[in-house]
Parts: C-alpha cells; structure tokens; sequence
C-alpha cells in the first residue's frame, strides 16, 4: 500500500512542471540577446573598419587603408557593399591623382611657354593644383593642367599647342561610365544613392566636366 505523498511534495511537483514555460521563455529570451549581440559585434566591425579606413586616408597611407578593408571583406565583417565601395573609392583616387611633382611639371612645361621649376614651385605652393598625399607622397590630379588654363585664364597667351589627349580622355571617360554604370545599378535611382556613394559621383561629373574642357580647349587652340 502506496503511503500517500505529502502536501510539500505535491506543492514541489507542481511548481517545477510550472517553471518549464519560464524556463523555455528565459531560452528564447537568451538565445535573442546572443543573436543581438552577435548581430552588434559585426555592425561595429563594419563601422570600425571604416572609421579606422577613413582615418588612415585622411592622414595620406591609402595602402594601409586598404588593407583594412580588404581584410574586412575576407572577414565578411558587416555590410560586404559598404567595404567593397570604400576599397574601389580607394583605388579610384590613386587613378585620379597619379603624377608626382616632377611628373606634373613635366606636363605642364609642354603646356606652358617658358615655365620654370621656380615658377612652378610657386605655383604648387599657391595651391594651383588639386593634390593629395598617397602613402607618404604628394600626387597630383589627372586633369592639372587643363584646371590650370580654366581657373587662370591670364595664362592663355603662354599657353603651347596641345599634344594629343586622346589616351588621357579615353582614361576619363572610362572612369565615368563605370562610375555611372554602378549609380544606375542601384534600382531605386540616383535620388537615393547612399551619403559614401555621392563623393565618387561627384568626382565623375568633376572628370566629365574636364573632359569637355579640354576637347574645347583642344579645339581652341587647333582654331
């Protein structure tokens, strides 16, 4: 005969078959913490990234830049659009600003009649033309000369016969159509193309823009 079980052991049973709903809302309760947590470390990845990319552009050591969002892309950390853009953005502004001094001053005397380094100098000095540092090097942009004769048009009577910049429109105008090719690849249009994405679009009509210059300035001077 079964001695019957105390009022406790009853009170006990009862109240831990009354704890699995408890218990399996504190599992779920858990399980989504983790997933926001987890869901946080890699936006802050992403943004860090970034942040970290950003600060070595603006201090001119664009490899190194580069080399933290191209591990962070390996690392699939984040937003893999976002990294991918600002690793392009990277390499399209070496494009952009590839002569060295030296290399500039020698376009720019085929360009200019009895320009000298001193007068040259000066004019770099007096921030004439568009310039970044690259990994510890100053470089300057692909269209200085042309900029050169638009924003000084005192220099027009120095101002040699054109050589042909049929490679060098070519080179711009590839750098447009890409830059417009991705703009239209987003499906909701340019009204809403992302705030990172607008530099680089910008920098594609500034290209576009001195293209035509310079076939007008071409033109001008074969005239």
């Amino acid at each position: 005969m079964k001695r019957p079980r105390s009022s406790w052991y009853t009170r006990m049973t009862s109240s831990r078959r009354g704890s699995r709903p408890i218990q399996n809302s504190l599992l779920i309760c858990a399980a989504g913490l983790l997933f926001l947590r987890l869901s946080g470390v890699f936006c802050l990845a992403n943004e860090a990234a970034l942040e970290q990319a950003a600060r070595l552009e603006t201090q001119g050591r664009f490899s190194e830049a580069a080399v933290v969002l191209q591990l962070a892309v390996d690392r699939k950390d984040g937003a893999r659009k976002e990294l991918e853009f600002a690793l392009e953005r990277l390499r399209r502004i070496k494009l952009d600003f590839p002569f060295t001094e030296a290399a500039l001053f020698a376009d720019v005397k085929k360009a200019v009649r009895n320009l000298t380094w001193q007068e040259y100098e000066e004019w770099v000095r007096g921030g004439r033309f568009d310039s970044r540092m690259i990994d510890g090097q100053r470089r300057f942009m692909v269209a200085s000369v042309s900029n050169l004769f638009f924003r000084y048009p005192e220099l027009a009577p120095r101002r040699l016969a054109s050589k042909d910049l049929s490679d060098l429109q070519k080179r711009q105008w590839e750098t447009c159509v890409t830059i417009k090719t991705r703009a239209l690849a987003d499906h909701h249009g340019l009204k809403t193309i992302h705030d990172s994405e607008r530099p680089a679009l910008l920098a594609g009509l500034m290209l576009a823009m001195a293209l035509s210059l310079a076939a007008c300035n071409r033109g001008t001077t074969n005239s």
